[in-house]
């Protein structure tokens, strides 16, 4: 099912799939990749309970292998709207039988899109309604359709940070895993400005933790830009697909990172890793503002 919701000129599509936002439009432009399948078949997925890939194709709970896939299952579920007005709209997913075999928690997963005059703003939001801890990861993945900002892929394009920043920047391995001696030093160090080319992308995503700001501007060649405030957030991801001169831009807050080379699997190790007593829930929220 296909939702809409606006403020003023500004407005969202969301899916009921996945409760992927994907479109927002001024009215004019789409900010919101479009999912050409030759670059891209997404546009703005949801990740949940855990992101990126896994070692050996699984994780351990408690000592017991469990195979949920890549950035997690809450992407491929079906969403049940929860409460709608014109401009927001929450949808939510509970566990399944399908779920508890490759996640075994009782949760409410609930995400909140709500758009203001010149942007939208997503909440994730976490319930633990079973009787264990829960343990989890989050994220988001908006695709930036660089057309609308006047630029044809990330060359000559810059990410501008609130204030100099000389962040970890992790990269994966062959098979896209962290590894702790995989870490960059050779870019953004002591300052607020990473000009971009499609060759930083070659390794995958580029993965920033310790980073002192809490919004990111992605600025094109001609001065467009939209802006991030991933407030709360220990990760930002900024990935376009490797050699693909892609027109499209990916700002990823994350909660989590991917499996690490050297980790033994259990996931409530995993860094950034959420623990969620029996009856707590937990908000997580970013924003994307056009300026």
């Amino acid at each position: 099912m296909e939702y809409k919701i606006s403020f003023g000129k500004y407005s969202a599509t969301v899916l009921s799939k996945g409760a992927e936002l994907v479109s927002f439009t001024d009215g004019e432009k789409e900010y919101i990749w479009t999912g050409d399948e030759k670059y891209w078949s997404g546009h703005n997925p949801n990740l949940f309970p855990l992101i990126g890939r896994l070692k050996n194709g699984k994780v351990l709970f408690g000592g017991k292998d469990y195979f949920p896939g890549k950035h997690g299952f809450a992407r491929g579920m079906e969403f049940s709207p929860v409460s709608r007005t014109e401009s927001e709209l929450t949808l939510a997913i509970t566990q399944t039988e399908e779920t508890r075999a490759v996640y075994p928690f009782d949760f409410v997963f609930e995400v909140t899109h709500r758009v203001f005059e010149g942007g939208f703003e997503t909440v994730y939001t976490v319930k633990n309604t079973g009787g264990t801890v829960l343990y989890y990861t989050v994220g988001g993945h908006p695709g930036i359709n660089l057309p609308a900002l006047g630029a044809d892929c990330v060359e000559g394009c810059r990410l501008v940070f609130e204030q100099a920043e000389c962040p970890t920047i992790w990269y994966g391995d062959e098979n896209v895993l962290i590894r702790d001696d995989y870490v960059r030093t050779d870019i953004l160090r002591n300052t607020d400005t990473l000009l971009l080319t499609q060759e930083m992308f070659e390794g995958d995503a580029l993965m920033m933790g310790g980073l002192k700001s809490n919004k990111v501007r992605l600025v094109s060649p001609t001065g467009a830009a939209v802006e991030m405030d991933y407030s709360g957030y220990p990760v930002m991801a900024f990935w376009t697909p490797p050699g693909k001169t892609a027109p499209f831009m990916c700002l990823e807050p994350w909660h989590g990172l991917p499996a690490n080379a050297f980790e033994s699997g259990e996931f409530s190790e995993r860094a950034f890793c959420i623990s969620l007593d029996p009856g707590a829930a937990k908000s997580h929220a970013y924003s994307v503002k056009v300026l």
